[in-house]
């Protein structure tokens, strides 16, 4: 029942990522993007970050430390995802 716990922690902290990776999408304009694209990640992961700590904290009652771990590893999970997905593309 742990393991399900954990696999539920991971997945919601990578919904949330991929939600505010589609919001920003919708509301920042292509031409900002191309020219700032370092700093518009930047604050969208940061703002991932802090989500997935309040709801990690808040919705599974997890203390603060294991919160930071959990949704540390979502953005590395969801990293990892995209660039196996990216790469097994490049291959073909």
């Amino acid at each position: 029942m742990e393991i399900l716990k954990r696999a539920a922690i991971f997945f919601s902290g990578v919904l949330v990522y991929l939600f505010i990776f589609s919001a920003a999408d919708y509301f920042i304009t292509g031409t900002f993007l191309s020219k700032h694209y370092g700093i518009t990640l930047a604050l969208i992961i940061i703002s991932g970050l802090c989500s997935n700590l309040l709801i990690n904290r808040f919705l599974y009652r997890l203390c603060i430390i294991r919160s930071i771990l959990y949704s540390f590893y979502s953005l590395l999970l969801l990293i990892g995802t995209v660039l196996i997905l990216y790469l097994l593309q490049e291959a073909r």
